[in-house]
């Protein structure tokens, strides 16, 4: 028998519970069953015909047995955190770099995620892959780079400060000397 979302089949074949949960073996007859479970579920725990745990479960067929098996919801995993990498703490007039966003979940997991990019100010661009471009500016600006990802209706977001540094170009100027001799 089985409670909760799975199935459980047999080898040598014959069970195929959710539709056939009863079968006659010969005796001596050693029956593996197998628990699969449903999507979004997990298989929890043997019950009966000295089975236990939640390998697979062989009862040997001296008597009529009784094995059920338990289902239960899936623990879910939640999004936790957002981080980003790849950055610097200052990037100079008309220069780049492309920032990656990691996505951390309740499970302990982590994975690589495309979040909605923005910044505070117009001096710099952030295009939809995390590009950071500079744009020119005559004074040390501060700058903050946010990215936002939602998933499972839980949204997080990560900042990033920095500075983009002014262009420091050389000044050609002349200089003439006049007097006299």
């Amino acid at each position: 028998t089985g409670s909760g979302s799975g199935t459980v089949t047999s080898v040598p074949a014959g069970i195929d519970c959710g539709t056939d949960c009863s079968e006659s073996y010969a005796a001596s007859t050693a029956v593996t069953l197998t628990a699969t479970p449903a999507n979004g579920y997990a298989f929890s725990a043997w019950n009966g015909g000295g089975c236990s745990g939640t390998g697979t479960c062989t009862v040997t067929m001296s008597q009529a047995q009784s094995v059920s098996a338990t289902f239960s919801l899936a623990p879910t995993s939640v999004l936790s955190a957002l981080s980003i990498s790849g950055g610097a703490t200052q990037l100079a007039s008309g220069s780049s770099f492309t920032l990656a966003a990691t996505a951390s979940y309740s499970n302990g997991s982590s994975k690589a995620v495309t979040p909605i990019w923005s910044s505070n100010s117009t001096a710099v661009s952030v295009s939809s892959s995390g590009q950071v471009t500079a744009a020119q500016v005559s004074i040390n600006t501060p700058v903050t780079v946010t990215a936002s990802y939602t998933e499972g209706g839980v949204t997080r977001t990560a900042s990033l400060g920095l500075t983009v540094t002014a262009s420091t170009g050389a000044r050609l100027g002349s200089n003439s000397v006049q007097g006299s001799a």
